[in-house]
């Protein structure tokens, strides 16, 4: 459309100068004078020929086309492909030593259970003389233990599992420190021992559920408060209670209460 108005513009002036020219020369000044105007012609139309390679540069550079090169494509292809595999290099040794420390920590945790094996609800081991019952001296075999087994595998906790580790061991300690322990005996009075029954004396000695802070405020040793089972066994269950939020911590870290798929 623009070299179109141009055309007629041109044509428009050749013909209102060619009919000045017939008027005023004659014949043969009139071919030089159309020589003349058609080389001004010419140069008019390269010019505006010019002008229309300008424009369409200029559009061309407000518009880049960077998308359409294949070199630039492959470039891209190939920083995208590298990350991909990076990403995915990373995931799978990270799965594997997630596996290994699982597997690690399966065995590990399993021993540092054992140890607190004299606190059980059900069949504690007994003694020489038949009998099961909690002790200063057997608290500090098994805080010693606990120390043992720590200083081989503690790196394995995490932080959950290592405060409940920690909040175990100091109960320990101060129960160790005890002239004797407010427990029961086995298999005297395992008819009476039960989870239902633990639970239930743990509910009427922290209704609002224990504050693991009171570790360090509980007075260990026999009770003359009276005879009633939660305050017979207060010391079992205390210490009862803080190891078993220890093992709950180790099946957290291991994921072995959650069914399977």
């Amino acid at each position: 459309m623009f070299r179109t108005q141009n055309y007629l513009i041109t044509l428009s002036f050749l013909a209102l100068v060619f009919t000045a020219g017939s008027l005023a020369a004659q014949p043969s000044q009139t071919e030089v004078q159309i020589h003349k105007l058609e080389l001004e012609a010419n140069k008019f139309e390269l010019e505006i020929d010019k002008l229309e390679l300008e424009i369409l540069g200029l559009k061309q550079s407000h518009s880049p086309q960077w998308w359409n090169n294949s070199a630039l494509i492959g470039l891209l292809a190939g920083i995208i492909g590298a990350a991909t595999t990076l990403f995915v290099g990373h995931k799978t040794r990270q799965g594997g030593l997630d596996q290994a420390t699982h597997e690690t920590r399966l065995k590990a945790y399993s021993s540092l259970q054992k140890h607190t094996a004299p606190l059980a609800i059900y069949f504690p081991k007994p003694g020489a003389d038949g009998t099961a019952t909690l002790t200063p001296d057997i608290c500090r075999v098994m805080g010693q233990a606990l120390s043992g087994w720590f200083f081989a595998n503690g790196f394995l906790l995490t932080e959950d599992a290592r405060d409940s580790y920690f909040r175990f061991s100091r109960a320990l300690t101060l129960a160790a420190q005890a002239d004797s322990l407010a427990v029961p005996v086995f298999p005297r009075d395992e008819v009476a021992i039960s989870k239902e029954t633990v639970d239930e004396w743990r509910g009427l000695i922290w209704p609002k559920g224990l504050d693991y802070c009171e570790v360090e405020k509980w007075v260990f040793g026999s009770s003359s408060m009276g005879s009633e089972p939660h305050i017979a066994f207060k010391d079992f269950l205390i210490l009862q209670a803080i190891s078993s939020a220890l093992r709950s911590a180790l099946t957290k870290d291991l994921n072995s209460r959650r069914p399977p798929d």
